[in-house]
């Protein structure tokens, strides 16, 4: 899924950048350089919100509200 999306928005970052009127080589090149660029970032972000984040948000929504707690 995120490899997916970081092909799907490094290929609008390099129509924006390069352009239609270049070369399908040229084109491929700034593609991959965009994605193997992006992707490791995306992923960190990925591993550090699904750990962090959203197990706060579920405590918050869902857990808190039965047992009365009280959060900061």
């Amino acid at each position: 899924m995120a490899l997916i999306m970081e092909s799907a928005m490094a290929l609008s970052t390099v129509l924006n950048n390069v352009g239609m009127a270049t070369n399908s080589s040229e084109l491929f090149t700034a593609w991959l350089n965009g994605l193997l660029a992006a992707l490791p970032i995306a992923l960190t972000l990925m591993v550090t919100i699904s750990m962090t984040i959203i197990n706060r948000l579920v405590m918050m929504v869902l857990i808190a509200p039965q047992n009365n707690i009280i959060l900061n």
